[in-house]
């Protein structure tokens, strides 16, 4: 095989792996020297790769961006060493996580937090209106009668406890979805709602189960590191 078929062939193959196993390593190179939106890397894919840098399209095709390699490559046998720095270096740039958050954990995969959950989703339902908290309202009906004394504290105090509640827990949901953001995931993907509209109705225990994903995943990606 001449020079020319190998490097050819040594091109074809690079993009293929990339675009097939690495498109979260594609969407950082370009986002780290283009002025993206998340939604405009979601097609996101390498279209040629050389000793010079590489190129790539986005958007739908509309738009295309072009990586240089410094110093250039010696031949494309160097590639994968110079990608794999290359997106050490992006993550960094870009402020994320070699830890990808993969899947929605659920509140009912433990006992505590599927209770807590339970008891912030029925809070928000309850003071959500004041029809619930008088003669009439479904709740005061079935065993708020019984309780007056706490049930005028809750009348009385239903505004205020709302909206602290909704505040807090909205402070929440931002942070995760800027974590979930850190560890690959988008706004366009089901799981990052899911983690962001579970986190707003319980709160802390959403956090709880996030980083005990993410640092399990983290030992496992340390130890498969330690056996290469």
């Amino acid at each position: 095989m001449s020079t020319d078929s190998k490097d050819a062939a040594a091109r074809d193959r690079i993009i293929k792996h990339m675009n097939a196993d690495h498109h979260d390593s594609v969407q950082r190179y370009i986002e780290v020297t283009n002025t993206t939106f998340f939604w405009q890397l979601r097609d996101a894919k390498m279209t040629d790769i050389d000793v010079d840098g590489m190129k790539f399209s986005y958007s739908g095709g509309s738009k295309t961006a072009t990586v240089t390699f410094d110093p250039p490559l010696k031949s494309l046998s160097e590639a994968r060493e110079r990608l794999v720095a290359l997106d050490k270096e992006t993550m960094k740039k870009l402020s994320r996580s070699d830890v990808t958050m993969t899947t929605f954990i659920p509140p009912y995969v433990k006992i505590g937090h599927l209770i807590n959950w339970l008891v912030c989703f029925s809070t928000y339902a309850l003071l959500s209106t004041a029809s619930f908290l008088r003669p009439g309202g479904l709740p005061y009906d079935l065993f708020l009668h019984k309780y007056p004394e706490f049930t005028a504290f809750l009348l009385s105090a239903r505004g205020w406890i709302f909206w602290i509640m909704v505040a807090i827990h909205g402070f929440e949901a931002g942070a995760m979805g800027t974590r979930l953001e850190q560890h690959g995931v988008q706004p366009d993907q089901g799981i990052w709602w899911a983690w962001v509209a579970t986190c707003f109705v319980e709160g802390i225990t959403s956090t709880w189960r996030f980083n005990s994903f993410i640092d399990k995943k983290r030992k496992e990606k340390d130890a498969a590191a330690k056996k290469h």
